[in-house]
């Protein structure tokens, strides 16, 4: 089963002309030592090109030693 390591607070809404609105992207990979990459679309009415972004994410394990 896939689950994405990216989570985005905004699904879907109406932007009027002339205003913004700002989305927070989260990354919780699941696995050490991945490279997680996925797309984010941006839609809009009247579009024949919906731009993509491109979300990437490296997780790294902690640095681990032992001593004898």
């Amino acid at each position: 089963m896939f689950t994405s390591a990216f989570y985005c607070d905004v699904t879907r809404g109406i932007l009027p002309p002339g205003r913004s609105l700002r989305a927070s992207v989260t990354y919780s990979p699941t696995v050490v030592d991945t490279v997680s990459v996925e797309y984010l679309s941006l839609k809009y009415n009247g579009s024949i090109n919906n731009p993509q972004l491109t979300l990437k994410g490296k997780c790294i394990g902690p640095s681990v030693s032992l001593l004898p």
